[in-house]
């Protein structure tokens, strides 16, 4: 059999409905190498330079409103300009100069370095995300405040997800009194509990105990 034929009897089904066979790659394998991307390009590459002249134009002449006093601060240092009607605007040669200098190879780091993420070249790699502050109970149906344990419970299922390669907080825990808690202590320690993907929480921290543990 050629391997285009190989290629046509794994993604049509046999005659009597059983499902087409699926490749199988260890968890270790997807979750440290990530997937290959960059093979769907809807736009041309005049298109990609059209929006990047015109993304260029629109921080040059329109900026950002209400930015915060140290930002600025910080901004106009670098070479910003904050113009009468207040708003923060940045020059074309400052965002090419920095876009230029800025890191094209770096590693994010997992509990276990088997599960570091190199996000370059073509590497696509899948994770949560979202900071919800409601979830659907899963016995009621109903919409409530989400918990540390949903947080947790989260960070169990992608556990089991071999083609997800990193958590992130998904829900808030909406238990804890102080806000910040939120995002910081609470989700840190339900994702440090878990240690079999990256984690990127409020805060990340390089270590492969429980976060609360941290702050002790």
């Amino acid at each position: 059999m050629s391997e285009v034929e190989a290629k046509v009897a794994r993604a049509v089904p046999a005659r009597r409905g059983a499902p087409p066979e699926q490749p199988r790659c260890p968890t270790t394998c997807v979750r440290a190498s990530g997937m290959s991307g960059g093979r769907y390009k809807p736009l041309s590459d005049a298109d990609v330079l059209r929006i990047h002249h015109a993304a260029l134009e629109v921080l040059e002449t329109i900026g950002l409103a209400d930015a915060t006093p140290s930002g600025i601060e910080y901004m106009t240092k670098a070479g910003a300009r904050l113009t009468p009607q207040g708003r923060l605007v940045f020059p074309r040669a400052l965002v090419e100069d920095t876009v230029a200098r800025a890191a094209r190879n770096f590693v994010l780091h997992g509990q276990e370095p088997k599960h570091d993420m190199e996000p370059w070249g073509s590497r696509v790699y899948f994770g949560t995300a979202g900071a919800a502050v409601h979830i659907v109970d899963a016995k009621t149906g109903i919409y409530r405040d989400s918990t540390t344990k949903d947080l947790y419970d989260i960070a169990r299922v992608v556990d089991t997800l071999e083609h997800l390669h990193f958590y992130q907080r998904s829900v808030v825990c909406r238990e804890v009194a102080t806000p910040w808690r939120w995002t910081s202590i609470r989700p840190m320690r339900a994702s440090r509990e878990r240690p079999n993907t990256s984690e990127r929480a409020g805060c990340s921290l390089s270590t492969s105990r429980p976060a609360w543990r941290c702050f002790i």
